[in-house]
């Protein structure tokens, strides 16, 4: 929905990346946040910009990118660590967990994983998104399933799962659970996890949207691999809506293991918007294909 959370976080990377793609060609925004529904920001462009010199906008906000693929067990560098601990926009903060907070931040995920595949509409979406042959991967859109840090033959078995129909039988023998378990496994790969916490609100969440990618550009320029995991903000707030009565149960335990972990500690007063797994990729990402700006905007176009 366009007044939903990871829309708001969304638009405060776009308002990162044009505020520094602009300062990297010496150009400076106008611009400010909006509140209208539908509406996020407001920007003016200069009438007449510096021309770009060849190469100018080969910078780091260009390299940003996701690695799923596994990390090596080992402390992250000080400066690392330096760098998120000390990153804020406006009243949004970056904490940096390592050692045995981190193993239980991964369980809270596999808890919060599990219930996530027990959602018929979140499945539903998920097998949306995910692009499996090769003319949908071209198309640059969606979730390219090499990508994925999946086992042999899960190229294959995923995409079955992905099915509500299939999934929903194999849930009675614990597959949510097996599922949440892999995502957990993977979180606890690596250097620590990173959540950034924001105030409640549009304006705080779109804040937190701009420190998320303005981290996220700088972990990269450090070497650093990144994964984003939203799931346990996510299903945090499917909790507080209300699920439905066979997952009540399991929706009591999200709760009352993230208020007690460490994640939900750190809170304070404020939200969690979303997590990192961090550290030192074993190998390469495989890079997400992206639409080109003509694709970008003519979709725009048809969609209004």
């Amino acid at each position: 929905g366009a007044d939903s959370h990871p829309v708001f976080l969304a638009m405060g990377a776009i308002a990162e990346n044009l505020v520094q793609a602009a300062a990297n060609v010496d150009v400076r925004l106008d611009w400010q946040y909006r509140e209208q529904p539908g509406e996020y920001l407001c920007v003016n462009l200069p009438e007449r910009a510096p021309p770009v010199p060849e190469g100018q906008l080969d910078r780091q906000l260009f390299q940003r990118h996701t690695n799923r693929q596994a990390y090596r067990k080992q402390a992250l560098p000080d400066a690392g660590q330096e760098t998120i601990n000390a990153m804020t926009e406006a009243g949004a903060r970056a904490h940096f967990f390592d050692g045995r907070e981190a193993a239980g931040i991964s369980r809270l995920v596999g808890v919060a994983s599990g219930v996530r595949f027990r959602l018929e509409e979140e499945v539903n979406w998920f097998a949306d998104s995910l692009r499996v042959t090769r003319e949908a991967i071209a198309r640059g859109d969606g979730l390219d399933i090499h990508t994925l840090n999946l086992p042999p033959m899960g190229e294959r078995i995923l995409p079955a799962l992905a099915n509500w129909n299939t999934l929903s039988k194999f849930n009675r023998f614990g597959a949510y659970r097996m599922m949440g378990q892999a995502e957990a496994k993977l979180l606890a790969q690596g250097s620590g996890v990173v959540a950034i916490y924001g105030d409640r609100g549009r304006q705080a969440s779109l804040e937190a949207g701009r420190l998320m990618q303005r981290l996220w550009i700088e972990l990269n320029r450090q070497h650093l691999a990144v994964h984003p995991f939203y799931v346990v903000r996510a299903m945090v707030d499917r909790c507080r809506a209300g699920l439905d009565p066979e997952l009540q149960g399991a929706g009591r335990q999200l709760m009352k293991q993230y208020e007690a972990s460490a994640l939900g500690q750190a809170a304070g007063e404020q939200e969690l918007q979303i997590l990192f797994r961090v550290g030192i990729a074993k190998k390469p990402a495989v890079r997400s294909r992206r639409l080109s700006l003509e694709n970008l905007v003519r979709r725009g176009e048809e969609t209004a």
